[in-house]
């Protein structure tokens, strides 16, 4: 099941536009992206996690792909949803925090303050009933930071604060959303040698609580990874919370990674799709009011150009229902995160 989340960047009273772009999606639609033809989903995974992995591979075991349809088999356009919402966040060359948003067919971007420098990789944490928002970030040199947002007379506030040094071997950070009751938050980091561990941070971020190896190679082909949503699964009594991000690949694969909270060696893939998804250096998705259970997927190359996707169903584990990519803008300049 999609979490009902918004990743709302900044603060929402602390929002400050500079130049606005008004772009309806009507007008990009005959700039699309490459078109993946492949449409049925594999549920196989190539990757392995490290010893502590069952000597079973994991499997997917999702919801069945639906029957093919001619509507999916052609690779039309599909109608983007406009109660649909998406942000991407980066990092000016002036050190200021940015975020590009997509909302009910607009564009538009805005920016909360400096952090006097441009991380390395940095995500965001999804937290509705924060009044602020928060994200991890990795310097250069190797230090993690816990940077804050908050609203501040009618602007914002921009706090950044050293949580801990050594970090320098992480590539890619993507945060879970917190817990439960615990509030603690999963941080998910791709490592510069293939491999990928996992971290538990308390609910202030000011401590790491533990560290875990999920796998040492084998991941060396993901070039995103960002959360998507919490899935539950077993009896409703006492449900199994996972992780699912998703990721794209240097392979061209556009998959889903499931890692189950309490079991993160049971990790689990789906290949959504299998080519033309290599050109992309940042990944993230949305959420959709009225046309729930629709995901927009917003996939940024290198030079800025974004590119919109909208799955018709985020939640069944296929991506045979994931309409050709629109461009809806280009966002040049600042360095861009997966979230």
């Amino acid at each position: 099941m999609r979490s009902r989340h918004v990743r709302s960047g900044f603060a929402a009273t602390a929002r400050i536009l500079v130049g606005a772009v008004l772009l309806a999606c009507a007008g990009c639609a005959d700039d699309a992206a490459p078109i993946d033809p492949a449409t049925a989903a594999s549920a196989s995974s190539s990757d392995t996690a490290d010893s502590l992995t069952p000597s079973s591979e994991p499997t997917e075991s999702a919801v069945p792909a639906p029957a093919p349809s001619a509507g999916v088999l052609d690779a039309s356009p599909k109608t983007v949803p406009q109660q649909c919402s998406i942000l991407v966040s980066g990092v000016q060359p002036d050190t200021n925090l940015v975020a590009f948003r997509y909302e009910k067919g607009r564009v538009s971007s805005e920016v909360a303050g400096r952090i006097g420098w441009v991380p390395r990789t940095m995500t965001t944490v999804t937290d509705l009933e924060s009044s602020g928002t928060t994200f991890w970030a990795i310097r250069e040199d190797g230090m993690l930071y816990r940077i804050s947002v908050y609203e501040d007379d009618g602007g914002a506030r921009v706090i950044a604060t050293r949580v801990a040094a050594g970090w320098g071997g992480i590539r890619v950070l993507a945060a879970g959303s917190p817990t439960g009751d615990s509030g603690v938050t999963y941080l998910y980091g791709l490592t510069v040698t293939g491999g990928l561990k996992r971290f538990v941070t308390s609910p202030d971020g000011q401590q790491l609580l533990s560290a875990k190896t999920i796998a040492t190679t084998g991941w060396a082909d993901v070039r995103t990874l960002s959360f998507d949503r919490v899935r539950f699964t077993g009896p409703s009594a006492h449900p199994r919370e996972s992780d699912v991000m998703i990721a794209t690949t240097n392979s061209g694969y556009l998959a889903e990674f499931a890692f189950p909270r309490t079991a993160y060696q049971l990790w689990l893939r789906t290949n959504l799709r299998t080519s033309n998804w290599n050109d992309f250096a940042t990944l993230t998705s949305g959420f959709c009011d009225a046309d729930r259970p629709s995901r927009p997927i917003m996939a940024v190359r290198s030079d800025g150009t974004a590119y919109l996707y909208v799955d018709q169903n985020g939640n069944d584990g296929w991506g045979g229902d994931i309409g050709a990519g629109t461009k809806v803008a280009t966002w040049s300049g600042a360095k861009l995160y997966n979230q």
